[in-house]
């Protein structure tokens, strides 16, 4: 069996990990590292390693999947002459795109997007081998809420996520006399304390944002996928919706890219009974389990990214 090893120098949102956990689970002898530890301090992670111990490990694995498009790793990786396969995957990628694709067009076997815009972007720029997919996340317990729904918002970059925006939409419904309980929270916790925030909602609104300063925006990240995984209603961004329709199918989530959409969700919402809302959690969990669990994902990634490789 082919040894595969995932390289992140600081891995964002677990995601190398995540990917690697997901090959495991499809059967695959997969290695993952990284060079800076996260901030998150997540319990399960890649092992960090020096330069040196990286060094010796890539000369032990036939194929390289590189995470988050690091600029500074590829010269060497470039030299191995082994099948490297990079994924680019946000905020990186979206404002360094073209010094990126100078760095790695010509000699890598696959570029992967984890985000439609940055899959389209691609398309539309180059002939580069590219593939969409989204990450993989760990299966959660399905924790049963009150029968008062309760909504969440808990950004890791309010800003970024668009959550003056969604105060002001919620402010607005709650001021015209709709039933809502909205709990957010702007302040950065570590990774085990973001899910028990996540678990104390029914409905998690992950974003409103359609621009990342000047650069297009506007699709759901790992956090939604967490949520969804924990068997939530999830509402979120996705600007483009082809590559995932195409790849995937029907979404888990519900879309809303502007304040009328979440507006419109949540009066829709908030008018349902707590057994149409219970049946609506459980359609999107089993949903976005089939598709997006540990398994299937690995699945993915074997018959899609390292197509003909394994």
């Amino acid at each position: 069996m082919k040894a595969i090893l995932n390289i992140s120098v600081t891995d964002y949102a677990n995601f190398g990990h995540d990917n690697a956990e997901s090959l495991r689970a499809a059967g695959y002898y997969v290695n993952d590292v990284a060079l800076v530890a996260h901030q998150f301090e997540y319990p399960e992670c890649s092992k960090v390693v020096t330069q040196k111990e990286l060094d010796q490990l890539i000369k032990h694995h036939d194929i390289i999947q590189v995470f988050h498009s690091p600029l500074s790793l590829t010269e060497r990786l470039k030299a191995t002459g082994k099948p490297v396969i990079v994924y680019h995957t946000g905020t990186g990628y979206r404002q360094q795109s073209e010094s990126i694709h100078k760095a790695y067009d010509g000699w890598v076997k696959m570029h992967v997007c984890a985000l439609p815009e940055l899959y389209e972007a691609f398309k539309s720029r180059s002939s580069e081998p590219c593939v969409y997919m989204v990450g993989g996340v760990k299966t959660y317990s399905d924790q049963k809420c009150s029968e008062q729904i309760h909504i969440g918002h808990y950004p890791s970059n309010p800003e970024v996520k668009g959550t003056e925006k969604i105060i002001e939409v919620f402010q607005n419904l709650i001021s015209e006399g709709l039933p809502l309980l909205f709990d957010f929270d702007t302040k950065k916790v570590d990774y085990q304390e973001q899910l028990v925030r996540l678990q104390s909602c029914d409905i998690y609104v992950e974003m409103l944002a359609t621009k990342q300063g000047s650069k297009e925006y506007g699709s759901f990240g790992i956090t939604a996928l967490e949520a969804a995984s924990m068997g939530k209603i999830v509402i979120t961004n996705c600007t483009h919706p082809e590559p995932y329709q195409k790849h995937y199918g029907a979404f888990p989530f519900i879309i809303a890219n502007n304040e009328k959409d979440l507006e419109l969700t949540l009066v829709e919402l908030s008018e349902m009974t707590w057994f149409e809302l219970t049946e609506l959690k459980k359609s999107y969990r089993e949903l976005f389990l089939s598709m997006h669990g540990y398994e299937p994902t690995g699945k993915y990634i074997a018959e899609n990214v390292l197509k003909g490789l394994l």
